[in-house]
């Protein structure tokens, strides 16, 4: 009785994070599209925070899903997972180093802010290619030690 009940909670936490995984991609898709097309959302303030830009905010929210995301998809034992946690904490300090950047809370950088500016795309690229990087290396030795598996069987 107890092992059906551990392998109903198993997958009940399957499930969740499944729905959880999907969820994530579903809104970094989102803000993806919205960032490429330059949506008129993006400019307008946010309801709790006037000063700050909505592009922002969800800018700033798609940068964390993708490392939550990718952090889910990578298992625990897993070495890979370390390489994330730089690209997490920036994203998580996205909003306050981009302030400290520009001066302000729209990241409107000024002809006297050119290094800032360098700088700022420099620190969101990297975030955002380490994030992807170590997930397209950690599923690329998966399929490595897939193949050298099933050529030592």
């Amino acid at each position: 009785m107890l092992r059906v009940v551990e392998s109903m909670a198993a997958n009940y936490i399957q499930d969740k994070m499944m729905y959880f995984r999907v969820g994530l991609t579903v809104f970094i898709l989102l803000v993806s599209y919205l960032l490429i097309t330059g949506h008129w959302l993006l400019v307008t303030a946010t309801p709790i925070f006037s000063f700050l830009p909505l592009g922002n905010l969800l800018t700033w929210l798609a940068l964390v899903s993708l490392n939550l995301l990718i952090l889910s998809l990578i298992k625990k034992p897993s070495k890979a997972r370390y390489f994330i946690y730089p690209s997490l904490s920036f994203a998580i300090l996205w909003v306050p180093v981009s302030v400290l950047l520009t001066g302000n809370f729209k990241n409107n950088f000024s002809s006297e802010t050119l290094i800032s500016f360098e700088t700022w795309l420099l620190l969101t690229g990297c975030s955002i290619l380490i994030s992807m990087m170590t997930l397209l290396s950690y599923y690329m030795l998966k399929v490595l030690r897939y193949w050298k598996q099933k050529k030592a069987a």
